[in-house]
């Protein structure tokens, strides 16, 4: 029996990774480990609930933690007793997060190989942002897997890593994740009818004070100036996100601002919302999965096949500029058709794809992998 380790710590990280557990359990040759760091706690137990997947370890890294420092040093430690333990053949990570590069940083230093879902992503600023874009690329040049969403991602991959070997093209697990989702009971969130709803996420370290109350300022400016407009403002944990919302958005009545949402429930939010506006990475894909244009309150995004696409605008973080773009958007709505989520049969799910990669990265089964190179090889490049 092959044992293949999950470490991830925050809750997008859990959206995403719990359809690949999932799959991966399905799977009898192979025995599934799941580590969480307890980089959100709450939210992170709440989100893996959402898919029925319990932990089989928790570091509880925040205990005492006081930054990315402490966040580094926990994660890297209990990793590393972790691998000393279990002996695992692979260790897989997501994303872009400090418990993501520091746990593929002790894998690494341990000689064990390290699967990376959710490779390539790049806004090309190391800053932003900060430090996701750093610890994306930093995975991606240790990690022995590759599992690229995207053929944009896939092209960042190769330039970086000199070639194709150990770069896949899977798509994003966020799909299954999705298509779950909403396959589960919950509100219909009926009450917004008669409203073009707008649902605003914000939480990024690097918006964080005078940037977070103009981009919150923003909006409070929209809600005031279209009376058929509500917001929904699901809160993130952090005092400060918190604090900043209800200084700006006291009094209006037309902004709602609710505790952090099930994942199935803020799924659903999302599909009945003309508009998104956030500063989140996977709130980008998930509206474009469900068709509902995204204003991305932040300079960049790593999100380059939804911008090409017009899914998602870049508004940056000032306060007039993310105002205009989100009213002239808004005038436009009503004459945009909005576009069904993209059919994903079994056969076709990203999860399923990574889960069948891994059993043969991990059993030296080549049939599968060789399937997804050839989706690499057949890739068209400019």
């Amino acid at each position: 029996m092959k044992k293949v380790m999950l470490v991830f710590g925050t809750r997008p990280e859990a959206v995403k990774m719990c359809p690949l557990i999932i799959e991966l359990k399905k799977i009898k040759d192979i025995e599934t480990t799941v580590c969480v760091t307890g980089q959100h706690a709450e939210l992170l137990s709440d989100a893996m609930s959402d898919f029925s997947v319990k932990p089989d370890h928790d570091l509880g890294i925040m205990a005492d933690c006081r930054g990315l420092f402490d966040i580094t040093e926990k994660t890297m430690s209990g990793v590393r007793a972790l691998i000393s333990e279990e002996r695992p053949e692979l260790l897989v990570v997501h994303g872009d997060t400090t418990s993501a590069l520091s746990a593929a940083l002790a894998a690494f230093y341990l000689s064990v190989p390290v699967a990376h879902v959710e490779a390539g992503l790049r806004t090309g600023d190391p800053l932003s942002p900060f430090p996701e874009e750093f610890n994306r690329r930093a995975i991606d040049a240790l990690a022995s897997y590759c599992f690229a969403p995207t053929e944009e991602c896939v092209e960042n991959l190769l330039r970086e890593r000199g070639g194709g070997k150990g770069v896949y093209l899977t798509g994003n697990t966020v799909i299954d994740a999705v298509r779950i989702m909403l396959g589960s009971s919950g509100p219909d969130f009926a009450g917004l009818d008669g409203y073009r709803t707008i649902t605003v996420t914000a939480h990024r370290r690097e918006n964080l004070g005078r940037k977070m109350e103009g981009m919150l300022r923003a909006v409070r400016r929209i809600i005031e100036n279209n009376g058929d407009v509500r917001a929904v403002f699901p809160m993130h944990p952090n005092p400060a996100v918190r604090a900043a919302a209800r200084r700006v958005f006291d009094g209006c009545p037309r902004i709602s601002l609710t505790e952090p949402m099930h994942t199935g429930d803020f799924h659903r939010l999302l599909a009945r919302s003309s508009l998104i506006m956030t500063d989140s990475g996977g709130v980008q894909e998930e509206g474009a999965i469900l068709g509902v244009p995204v204003i991305v309150m932040r300079d960049s995004t790593e999100r380059i096949k939804e911008e090409k696409n017009g899914d998602v605008i870049v508004a940056g973080t000032d306060e007039d500029e993310i105002y205009k773009v989100a009213s002239s958007y808004l005038a436009l709505l009503s004459s945009k058709a909005r576009r069904k989520m993209p059919e994903t049969t079994s056969d076709s799910s990203p999860s399923r794809k990574i889960a069948e990669l891994i059993r043969s990265a991990v059993t030296c089964d080549g049939k599968n992998e060789k399937k997804y190179t050839q989706d690499i090889d057949n890739l068209k490049f400019m």
